[in-house]
């Protein structure tokens, strides 16, 4: 969520949408959410307090190119006045030397299995999870969650009895992962 959001000062508008672009880009890039260890209401502390995150984490030097971190860097600023329109962004050299729509659904989209077998797989990693005890539950929520996927849950209690907790340090990934 864009900080003048959580702020509730200027309201809701296409900034803050171009703010969860560039944590969308940042998700794509390292498969989570930036603050994504932490319990929800330290990540809203976080993300009013602290700078920006941005694609330069350690061990990712050279991994991303100029003109995607141009882009999310674009994209985050803290002042919602400093981040471009969707046309000024398409118009950066990132979008310019974008591939055709041809070349990804070549590449990426008839290469995926039917969605029904992708749907079967769903269920069957869910009644896996289902029966596997707790021990198990926590290997296989931690193996999701370095793939990047997560159980969303915006459960207002979940998040307020997370808040609540005194010692949030020594959740479980299976915890942190629910809560996103």
């Amino acid at each position: 969520m864009a900080p003048e959001v959580m702020e509730q000062v200027s309201g809701y508008d296409w900034r803050a949408d171009m703010w969860s672009l560039g944590i969308t880009c940042l998700e794509l890039a390292h498969g989570h959410a930036p603050f994504a260890k932490y319990p929800p209401m330290k990540v809203l502390l976080m993300t009013l307090q602290n700078p920006p995150p941005t694609l330069e984490v350690e061990g990712d030097k050279g991994k991303f190119t100029k003109y995607f971190k141009e882009v999310v860097a674009m994209c985050l600023q803290k002042d919602p006045s400093k981040r471009p329109s969707a046309s000024k962004l398409l118009e950066h050299r990132f979008f310019r030397g974008a591939k055709s729509q041809e070349y990804f659904v070549n590449t990426f989209v008839k290469k995926l299995p039917p969605l029904e077998e992708r749907l079967k797989g769903i269920k069957v990693r869910e009644e896996k999870r289902k029966k596997a005890g707790e021990a198990e539950k926590e290997v296989v929520s931690s193996s999701e969650y370095v793939r990047g996927i997560s159980c969303w849950n915006f459960n207002m209690d979940d998040l307020k009895a997370q808040a609540a907790m005194e010692d949030a340090k020594v959740l479980p990934i299976s915890t942190v992962v629910k809560w996103l």
